[in-house]
């Protein structure tokens, strides 16, 4: 039932499912929400460039997932 059936799409989730989806999507929106506040504080460009990437590159792409799970 549910995610970890391997019928994702053709069974919906369960309740407690969809709370740990949407717990774990809260998250990581607030660590972007995070990222972006050290970004703008961060005086070495090395150091900005590597939360950029490592914003664009790991979380952004985890909530585009998470999204898609949820709706």
């Amino acid at each position: 039932m549910g995610l970890l059936s391997g019928k994702q799409k053709l069974e919906s989730m369960h309740y407690g499912e969809v709370f740990s989806v949407w717990k774990h999507l809260l998250m990581a929106k607030g660590c972007v929400t995070k990222y972006q506040f050290l970004v703008n504080h961060a005086g070495d460009s090395q150091l900005k460039n590597f939360m950029e990437e490592m914003i664009n590159k790991t979380v952004r792409p985890e909530i585009d997932q998470l999204e898609n799970l949820i709706v």
